[in-house]
């Protein structure tokens, strides 16, 4: 998840149906977290529970506490990275796009990236990458209505480089 995936395929103004289909959302802020306590052991002879707690964005956001058992590590620096991975995902809202294609595009599906390379500045200001979260097929219209999660923040035209931040030094 950490890595920038592979563009399935490139999409463009041409390959979405203009009628009316293309619009932008942001995620749910209810689903906002900007304080993580991420719950550890370092052994499992024993119950006893670490806690490693990270904050980011309470200034814009508040504090939004959410409890998280990271009960597969028993190492604090993969707690840690891997909580500070959620924790940048978590504490941001997003844009989304939803928009409706063609049936040549029906081989995609949740979890795969497309490039859309718009003309119009919807996302970004440049082609950007994004995740499909939501493909439906409607037989009747022979069409595929897409629903994608964008790395840009909500407000900015921008990807946001701690969306995929494998390639970043951890300093």
């Amino acid at each position: 998840l950490a890595k920038e995936p592979d563009s399935e395929v490139t999409l463009t103004e041409s390959d979405v149906d203009q009628d009316g289909t293309i619009s932008i959302f942001h995620s749910e802020t209810q689903d906002l977290v900007t304080r993580l306590s991420a719950m550890w052991q370092q052994t499992y002879q024993t119950n006893d529970k670490i806690k490693t707690i990270l904050r980011y964005n309470i200034a814009k956001y508040g504090e939004i506490r959410q409890d998280y058992d990271f009960f597969i590590y028993n190492i604090e620096s993969l707690v840690v990275k891997s909580a500070t991975f959620w924790l940048f995902r978590y504490a941001n809202s997003w844009k989304k796009i939803k928009f409706k294609t063609f049936i040549d595009h029906l081989n995609l599906q949740t979890l795969d990236c497309v490039t859309l390379d718009f003309a119009e500045t919807y996302l970004a200001n440049d082609a950007v990458k994004v995740i499909v979260e939501k493909a439906e097929y409607d037989s009747a219209t022979n069409s595929i209505m897409m629903e994608c999660w964008s790395p840009v923040r909500s407000g900015e035209m921008e990807p946001y480089p701690f969306a995929w931040p494998a390639n970043i030094p951890s300093d």
